[in-house]
């Protein structure tokens, strides 16, 4: 089947609904905003006690989820070492329910080291009403972990640099 372009996103064998709800809009949108890197944009539709968690538990080394603020640098320090302007994610599945949306999505793109960057997810995205509108609310993330382990390891030099390089901004920033 022909995929078609939805919100920046690959829609496989046309998963995404035509006439999607409110609540899988903010999915698609959580999506979009972490592959495309708008993390500030992200934050505006995530709640104040948002909670992110990477699954399996190997990947997390067991740690609690993370809140807004450190789910937000997290993500923001891992796409960094990943070309935004080609980095592309593709649904394969959706399954909505009533407080939420599951997708089964993977991506592509290059490292800024030049190497390929290529990942299997799950992400079950929990949304819930918020004053006037519908924010995300938590998210589990699971992944390839054996790919994941193994591009840390391959990465790692370029991941050393850019945390290192950071934290020296942060440390200038307040001295």
């Amino acid at each position: 089947m022909q995929a078609q372009s939805i919100t920046g996103i690959t829609n496989v064998a046309g998963n995404i609904p035509k006439n999607p709800s409110p609540q899988f809009k903010v999915a698609l949108s959580y999506i979009n905003y972490v592959f495309s890197g708008q993390f500030e944009t992200l934050s505006t539709i995530l709640s104040d006690d948002f909670q992110y968690t990477t699954l399996p538990q190997t990947l997390g080394q067991d740690r609690p989820a993370l809140g807004k603020e450190e789910a937000l640098a997290t993500m923001e320090f891992f796409l960094s070492v990943v070309k935004k302007e080609n980095f592309v994610a593709t649904i394969h599945e959706t399954l909505e329910g009533p407080n939420g949306v599951v997708l089964h999505i993977t991506s592509k793109g290059t490292c800024v080291s030049g190497s390929p960057y290529a990942n299997d997810y799950i992400f079950w995205i929990n949304v819930k009403q918020v004053g006037g509108g519908l924010k995300v609310a938590a998210v589990k993330e699971v992944m390839d972990s054996k790919y994941t382990i193994d591009f840390v390891e391959m990465e790692h030099p370029a991941l050393f640099a850019i945390e290192a390089d950071r934290v020296m901004k942060a440390m200038g920033a307040k001295l």
